[in-house]
């Protein structure tokens, strides 16, 4: 398990650099409890997107027969979801963000709950660097509880950052609001630029990955 972190933990780095979670996080700490709805929607979300991945874990295996070693198949599906990193690579680039309405900040600790489930849920089919370490996780030839419980390391690894905002909030008041949201405009202008060049990369090197296989029956992971 230890020798996928070294691959892992840059993809987390990638997957951290959406602003939304963020942006949503700001949400929570802006109610009238800052501290119980922020993490509310935070373990929503970080729940929702570990249930995701063992979804899309099963699905994968599926797909693969269960085998532990990389078949043809598994390269396949890797070039598939190399692609699509190119293409959301060029469509973030050209459109970037689209703006969202700003949700009801009068919400109950299960109302932010649900909500960041429900973010999670719907973001879960664009979330391409999860997808990319899910596909990595499979090929490593774990047994199923390694393999939980790299995804589960994961998950603690995306939510970590999130989970700051409350834990600042809960020391320090609403004195590190203002600097949150200059960190969430920050993030978003960064987002504009690094996070295209990123998937682009990924997908780059999951395509090459696909391809050398095909051509010398070795890829490059």
């Amino acid at each position: 398990m230890i020798e996928l972190l070294p691959t892992l933990i840059p993809i987390v780095l990638i997957d951290v650099l959406s602003p939304v979670l963020f942006a949503l996080m700001l949400v929570g700490v802006g109610s009238s409890r800052p501290v119980q709805n922020s993490c509310a929607l935070l373990v929503g979300h970080t729940i929702t997107y570990f249930i995701v991945g063992i979804v899309a874990a099963l699905g994968l295996e599926k797909i693969s027969s269960w085998l532990s070693n990389p078949k043809p198949i598994d390269f396949v599906i890797g070039l598939l979801v190399g692609v699509g990193c190119i293409y959301a690579a060029f469509r973030h680039g050209k459109e970037g963000d689209q703006p969202t309405s700003d949700p009801d900040t009068n919400l109950s600790a299960l109302g932010y709950f649900k909500l960041g489930a429900a973010v999670s849920f719907v973001g879960a089919p664009f979330a391409m660097p999860y997808f990319v370490a899910i596909g990595l996780i499979l090929r490593a030839d774990l047994s199923t509880s390694q393999s939980l419980l790299v995804l589960i390391g994961y998950n603690i690894l995306y939510a970590i950052p999130f989970a700051l905002i409350p834990l600042v909030v809960a020391t320090s008041g609403d004195r590190f609001k203002h600097i949150f949201e200059k960190i969430n405009l920050f993030m978003i202008k960064g987002a504009e630029f690094i996070l295209p060049l990123a998937l682009g990369l990924l997908g780059f090197g999951l395509v090459v990955d696909a391809v050398l296989y095909f051509l010398r029956g070795k890829g490059l992971f």
